[in-house]
């Protein structure tokens, strides 16, 4: 994976010790992720992440995920992308569905970790069930092409569905397929059709491809 994918993914994680004072930064000021936010944004990366790691130590999940960030491209730290899937888990473990959804995806894709599909399996399911319909989407789309001992065709249109259901357009013509072809799905090229006009409405163009 090179630097400019991790940059990308560190953008998409996001959107979601320091002394009282340093330099122009009062963390009397504001939130330790805010004062940290304030910091990234002016480019002082180093200061930035000794804000998210106070943060983070403090118990705050969103200081834990920045500075995960942080570390996946090396802003302000050493790039070290053990440490990333580390601060992902921590704000994961503190109920940020956003990063347990990363974490999932940094474990199928073995970026920073050795791939483990069943810990992949166990993060995107943990990011859907607290309602992040992106983890949803990511969970079926493993049951769907993952390796045999994971493959499971009914699950992925389960899953498929709940994201769906959540809003992700992908994940409605990731279904469609599923009923078209009776992939975990009885065949229904009718209730493909609806699906695959439901995610070029919202914006995804395979949908729209295959209604052609």
């Amino acid at each position: 994976m090179c630097s400019s994918d991790l940059v990308q993914l560190y953008r998409k994680a996001r959107n979601g010790g320091v002394a009282t004072a340093v330099g122009n930064y009062n963390v009397n000021a504001g939130s330790l992720v805010k004062q940290g936010l304030q910091a990234e944004n002016e480019g002082n990366y180093r200061v930035a992440a000794k804000f998210y790691k106070k943060a983070c130590d403090s118990g705050d999940t969103k200081g834990c995920n920045n500075l995960g960030g942080m570390y996946l491209v090396g802003k302000g730290v050493n790039q070290d992308l053990f440490k990333a899937t580390k601060y992902y888990e921590k704000a994961c473990n503190g109920g940020d569905t956003k990063a347990c959804d990363f974490v999932g995806f940094l474990y199928s894709d073995s970026a920073g970790v050795n791939q483990d599909l069943f810990k992949a399996i166990k993060y995107y399911k943990k990011a859907c069930d607290g309602g992040y319909a992106k983890g949803c989407f990511n969970l079926g789309f493993l049951y769907d092409f993952g390796e045999s001992v994971i493959q499971n065709y009914s699950k992925a249109a389960k899953y498929y569905k709940k994201a769906c259901d959540g809003g992700v357009a992908k994940a409605c013509n990731s279904l469609g397929v599923s009923y078209e072809y009776g992939e975990g799905v009885k065949h229904n090229h009718h209730k493909a059709v609806q699906l695959w006009q439901k995610a070029c409405n919202g914006g995804d163009t395979d949908g729209c491809d295959n209604l052609q």
